[in-house]
């Protein structure tokens, strides 16, 4: 779930998977259960927080410009066991709602970072309250909930010199930053998720500091479905997730009928094409999705003196080949 260094253009993922687009600035995925759904965030927390200057100002302005504004979100208020705010884009629900359902999170007490560290080792005492714009789940007196922000590179800040991300090791006696195992397990990602013979465990932390955070996204996700099922059970009227007209079928798509038109003609001579070659298999298609548009009411059989031939171009079928036939004519 990295970002991409160079950057990718918007596209269409139709499987469930993870993409990116303006490497430096967003990270973005698609759900198994809305193919077509979209989340952003903002890869620039450590830009939030203030330590460097903000960069990227046009690539966020281009981004708000085309999805609208971002909801800051503190993956630690939603169940991570180490914090990571970003600003957050997605055409799963409204971002009032997202807004006001974090406002109304309540984090459960028994998340605490030692669950998730390696046999041995501990994470150390809360000595300071958590500052905005981090989610304030650390108190002092309590078991550390939440370890600071994972960045790719050794020593930050935060993991150098009793810094609070540092963890006590039994076996070695000393501090030490947390290891990629303890990181995955702190995202929401199961045990050795990045384990690859030919990456190390430096790589393996770097990727990690420029994931997503699952544990912030899945409450997106299940959010989002619950909104889209209240809606459905209070009889409100909404979208399928990601389809841009409320229509699953083609009787839906006959209901979304306009007023008639009518076409002014430059002359009066009759437009008639007679019909072309086809093949059995495509004539085949041609009436059967002709008799389905007629009982979606979508044509009529007309006996007027005006025809338009119908083209039967080539389109990838469900596994990818080119084997199907797109029925177009006027």
């Amino acid at each position: 779930m990295p970002r991409s260094y160079k950057g990718w253009p918007w596209s269409r993922i139709t499987r469930p998977t993870f993409w990116y687009v303006l490497g430096d600035v967003a990270c973005t995925a698609t759900s198994p259960v809305a193919p077509n759904f979209f989340s952003c965030l903002h890869l620039g927390e450590r830009h939030i927080i203030g330590r460097w200057s903000y960069p990227s100002d046009a690539s966020v302005h281009q981004i708000r410009s085309w999805i609208g504004t971002a909801v800051l979100l503190d993956a630690a208020r939603v169940g991570s066991r180490a914090h990571r705010p970003c600003l957050w884009w997605t055409n799963l629900l409204p971002r009032e709602v997202l807004s006001h359902a974090y406002e109304g999170v309540t984090r459960l007490a028994y998340l605490i970072v030692d669950n998730i560290l390696d046999v041995g080792r501990r994470s150390q005492e809360v000595r300071f309250v958590d500052q905005s714009p981090m989610a304030v789940v650390n108190i002092v007196g309590q078991p550390r909930a939440a370890l600071p922000t994972f960045v790719s590179y050794r020593a930050s800040h935060a993991f150098r010199s009793g810094g609070p991300g540092l963890v006590w090791d039994d076996l070695s006696q000393k501090m030490e930053e947390p290891n990629a195992d303890e990181r995955e397990r702190a995202m929401g990602l199961m045990t050795r998720t990045t384990t690859v013979p030919t990456i190390s465990e430096m790589t393996r932390r770097q990727v990690l500091g420029q994931a997503m955070d699952l544990n912030c996204l899945t409450w997106i996700v299940s959010l989002g479905l619950a909104e889209q099922r209240r809606l459905r059970t209070t009889g409100i009227t909404t979208l399928p997730l990601g389809n841009p007209l409320p229509t699953r079928t083609m009787k839906d798509l006959g209901m979304l009928k306009g007023p008639g038109i009518r076409i002014e003609l430059t002359f009066d001579s009759p437009i008639l094409r007679h019909p072309y070659r086809y093949s059995d298999m495509e004539r085949a298609l041609i009436q059967r999705r002709s008799q389905d548009l007629f009982e979606a009411g979508l044509v009529e059989i007309s006996h007027g003196e005006y025809a338009s031939a119908t083209v039967m171009p080539a389109k990838k079928d469900m596994y990818g080949n080119w084997t199907d036939r797109r029925m177009c004519g006027d």
